[in-house]
């Protein structure tokens, strides 16, 4: 489901929510989000992933000259990336790994648009039920990374809990903060001068 839901101010936000489940711990952080971006005039695209758009990339290579994918559910959000300034990404923890959703539209997100949405503050959050040893971040901040994104957070900073379906008050201050942080790199642009390198793009066809 994608809901483009504001268009006001000079930028602009994609949030995608990889947890599905309505009024989830990953909703309510993404719902906390858009009200502090709208706060300081930032608009904001939702997505949420489901269950019909799990369709992992089999790097077919068709997606390089159309930026478009050959499965349904991305192409939609495809169409907007050169608008986006900076990229939310909430997954969920399942026996220790990041979802099976997130890890194939990141995937595909990144084949398809990378040279559209390099360079761009990028804020990586998984949920868990209790905080246990997972890769569930690295794996979202490894995905982000290949697309060459700022990484707002870190590793102090990146788990949502919540206590019976809520989220917490220091976990509510910890969001206002990384999003402080990520408004402040957005307003700095974090790409380069010169961006475009020809032996990168090569080697992003050949992989």
């Amino acid at each position: 489901r994608y809901m483009f839901l504001y268009n006001i101010g000079h930028m602009k936000i994609l949030m995608i929510n990889g947890e599905v489940e309505d009024g989830g711990i990953m909703d309510q952080t993404m719902q906390i989000i858009s009200s502090f971006m709208i706060d300081h005039g930032v608009a904001c695209d939702y997505a949420v992933l489901d269950q019909m758009r799990d369709y992992p990339c089999i790097a077919c290579g068709k997606c390089y000259r159309k930026r478009r994918c050959q499965q349904p559910g991305i192409n939609d959000i495809l169409e907007h990336l050169d608008e986006y300034d900076g990229i939310v990404v909430g997954g969920k923890v399942q026996y220790g790994k990041l979802n099976r959703k997130t890890i194939s539209f990141l995937h595909r997100l990144m084949r398809c648009g990378n040279d559209h949405i390099a360079h761009i503050p990028s804020l990586p959050l998984v949920i868990m039920r209790k905080k246990t040893e997972s890769d569930a971040w690295q794996t979202l901040m490894h995905l982000l990374s290949y697309n060459q994104s700022f990484i707002v957070n870190d590793e102090d900073h990146y788990v949502l809990c919540g206590n019976q379906g809520l989220l917490q008050e220091e976990e509510k201050c910890m969001l206002h903060q990384l999003m402080e942080r990520m408004m402040g790199c957005m307003e700095q642009d974090c790409q380069p001068a010169d961006s475009f390198n020809p032996v990168e793009k090569l080697m992003d066809y050949m992989r």
